[in-house]
């Protein structure tokens, strides 16, 4: 299952056109900070492996096939932000993610603990900015480490050719 998540207004043109050429779900979320959070608990005990891609990243070409196909239990296409500080390689991201449903049945709880706020930390529990920090801690802290594809492209940092335009 491939899961393209989005809040009306803010679904990147680029992004709906690969989902509609991929046989992706549209997931239109409301603005609630910890709406991506709940849907990520739904999807995650539902069968088969679970694909998202967010509403602000596109995709390179085949790389979701090569992810799908992949036996790694959690894949990632990293990409790329622009800071002021410069340009930083992002990889335990849920912008392009696989999760297999073998891993998700081993880490049941994975996806609800991602909501959990820590011990330190300032920003509140279920808030989708926290969300792939907090998923990936839970995952590293059993053993479950990303296994890297291709790089995509983040539309807000690296706008896709079409959306210059």
């Amino acid at each position: 299952m491939i899961r393209v998540p989005y809040v009306a207004g803010r679904l990147s043109p680029s992004t709906a056109i690969w989902a509609s050429t991929n046989d992706a779900r549209m997931v239109e979320l409301d603005d609630r900070p910890e709406a991506y959070w709940e849907a990520l608990c739904q999807w995650w005990h539902e069968p088969g492996d679970l694909v998202i891609v967010e509403h602000d990243v596109l995709p390179a070409d085949g790389v979701v096939e090569e992810m799908l196909a992949c036996p790694s239990e959690w894949c990632v296409s990293p990409y790329s932000l622009t800071f002021p500080e410069g340009e930083v390689s992002w990889a335990w991201v849920l912008g392009c993610t696989k999760f297999s449903e073998g891993a998700r049945r081993r880490h049941p709880d994975a996806a609800e603990l991602s909501g959990l706020q820590g011990k330190h930390e300032v920003d509140p529990p279920y808030v989708w900015w926290r969300l792939d920090v907090r998923l990936s801690c839970a995952l590293a802290r059993v053993g479950t480490l990303p296994h890297a594809h291709r790089q995509s492209r983040h539309l807000h940092s690296q706008p896709a050719l079409e959306e210059v335009r």
